[in-house]
């Protein structure tokens, strides 16, 4: 299977960027987001808050709660509402516990490859690199991020063409 996201050869040299400017220059003013009509700081509108981002932690839980509640499992749950994957969105990751040990590994797996990696250069580093102690080379970190997530990426991108399948062939029949 592709994944969506495609990596650039890492053996092939990148072009020079190129930079170009226009011989005519347009100025649209459009309206501060971050601040409300009267002048005052309103970025409560540009984020998510601490209440938002526990609402929706909270929707998710009691979601969960009313399913298990029901006797039902998430994959009685998904099939009942496949015409409508709206209302298990974000809770894939409780289809079944294993689903969910597998998630908590794979992270805990690409913090312990970046960190290690990080380490590694580092080390490198200290030993007659660079002489600062820092991250000498951040190819070979993306390389060894890219290998570690590619579990999530594949999972994340079946669980995006099985919404797209379904909201497609919701569309059709309407």
């Amino acid at each position: 299977m592709d994944l969506i996201v495609g990596f650039s050869s890492r053996t092939s040299r990148p072009e020079p960027p190129r930079v170009s400017f226009a011989t005519h220059l347009e100025i649209v003013q459009i309206e501060d987001l971050s601040r409300d009509r009267d002048g005052a700081p309103n970025k409560s509108d540009l984020y998510y808050s601490e209440a938002d981002i526990r609402s929706f932690k909270r929707h998710a839980s009691l979601t969960m709660r009313a399913v298990r509640d029901s006797g039902s499992t998430m994959a009685q749950f998904a099939e009942r509402n496949v015409r409508d994957t709206s209302a298990f969105m974000g809770l894939e990751r409780y289809l079944s516990d294993t689903t969910t040990r597998e998630i908590r590994y794979q992270r805990e797996a690409l913090h312990a490859a970046v960190l290690g990696e990080q380490r590694r250069q580092q080390l490198e580093a200290s030993r007659g690199g660079d002489g600062c102690g820092t991250a000498v080379d951040p190819e070979r970190m993306a390389r060894v991020s890219e290998k570690a997530t590619e579990w999530c990426r594949r999972r994340a991108r079946i669980i995006a063409l099985i919404h797209a399948e379904k909201r497609s062939a919701t569309t059709q029949t309407t």
